[in-house]
Formats: structure tokens, C-alpha cells, sequence
């Protein structure tokens, strides 16, 4: 399964998922859920959330998470330095 982690976009976020489609970036039949809640990489408790958001859907929709997309890390990382692995 793909956990998708949708931090803005959100009005074109369907023409994203077609797109990842038709260049085969995802394979038909894949399991794909949705975590639409703000995520600061830089706050623990931010990161825990999201851990646990992934554990639940793994667990309620019994699917094994192989990805989780962060879009964007620009978003994710506000405050900080996306490009720095200090980081």
C-alpha cells in the first residue's frame, strides 16, 4: 500500500494521482490511502502522529505500507532546510 501524505494541492490532487497512474509510477490495483492532516517533520509530536496515522490505516485496512509520499517536503519541513541533512 501507498500512504500519501497531502499537505497542499489538494484541488489538483486527482489530476496527481491520474498522472502517477499513466506513467506506471503506480501499478493498477495498488492500495492507495490518504493522510490529509498538517505534518511538521520538525516537531516530534508531528512525526509520531504520522507514524501512528500509517500503523492505524496498515492495521484497520490489514495492507503492508511499502511508501509513504510527503507532498511536499517544503511544507513538511517549514522552518527548516529541505536540502540540508542537518535537517
Amino acid at each position: 500500500a501507498v500512504i500519501y501524505v497531502t499537505l497542499e494541492g489538494y484541488r489538483s490532487f486527482d489530476n496527481r494521482v491520474i498522472a502517477l497512474k499513466k506513467k506506471g509510477k503506480l501499478p493498477a490495483g495498488t492500495p492507495l490511502y490518504f493522510v490529509k492532516s498538517p505534518v511538521l517533520l520538525l516537531e516530534a509530536a508531528d512525526c509520531d502522529a504520522l507514524v501512528e496515522a500509517v500503523t492505524e490505516i496498515a492495521h484497520q485496512k490489514r495492507v503492508s505500507v511499502r511508501l509513504v509520499v510527503i507532498d511536499t517536503l517544503s511544507r513538511a519541513m517549514a522552518g527548516g532546510d529541505e536540502s540540508s541533512s542537518v535537517d
